[in-house]
């Protein structure tokens, strides 16, 4: 149950959620209308890993201000 409630604090945030979703979104266009081997893999994770990075430091910034 401790991850439930820390997946839930860490998504409750808009700004989070909306960089998810957006990235969640890239990803998909990445994966189905991309290329279909390696290269789309590696840019679809590369993608997915700067997406949440980027809504995690707009969360944090927020909430320090």
């Amino acid at each position: 149950m401790d991850v439930l409630e820390f997946v839930v604090d860490f998504v409750s945030d808009w700004r989070m959620a909306v960089a998810l979703a957006a990235t969640a979104l890239i990803v998909w266009l990445i994966a189905e209308y991309g290329p279909q081997n390696t290269a789309g893999t590696v840019l679809a994770v590369a993608v997915a890993i700067t997406g949440f990075v980027i809504g995690w430091r707009w969360s944090n910034a927020a909430q320090q201000r």
